[in-house]
């Protein structure tokens, strides 16, 4: 599973993955065309569950990242960090069953 913010030279991707171990692993990449760049800027061990409106939610056990995505593909993704580091993204883009590339630094 992966969620994309919409069109233009910068972005943020959301994928959903099996972890090494037990569970699942999300990935936040920051994608740039202008330097042709997907730097990975945040990993979270998650769960799923179905929420009852038939939206899958994936969560952190500290409930700091929390990714809905409903029957339609239609993401939101919330973070909290310390400081001004949090996110929220509306309207994402999500499509099952594709991958996700980055780079770590």
């Amino acid at each position: 599973m992966t969620c994309d913010e919409g069109d233009g030279d910068q972005w943020k991707s959301v994928g959903i993955a099996l972890n090494d171990g037990p569970g699942l692993v999300a990935y936040v990449v920051q994608n740039d065309v202008d330097d042709d760049s997907r730097k990975l800027i945040s990993t979270k061990q998650v769960t799923a569950t179905t929420a009852p409106d038939g939206s899958t939610v994936y969560a952190d056990a500290d409930n700091t990242f929390k990714l809905t995505v409903t029957k339609d593909l239609t993401g939101t993704l919330s973070t909290l960090e310390d400081g001004p580091g949090g996110l929220l993204l509306s309207g994402l883009e999500c499509h099952d069953k594709s991958s996700i590339s980055f780079t770590q630094e």
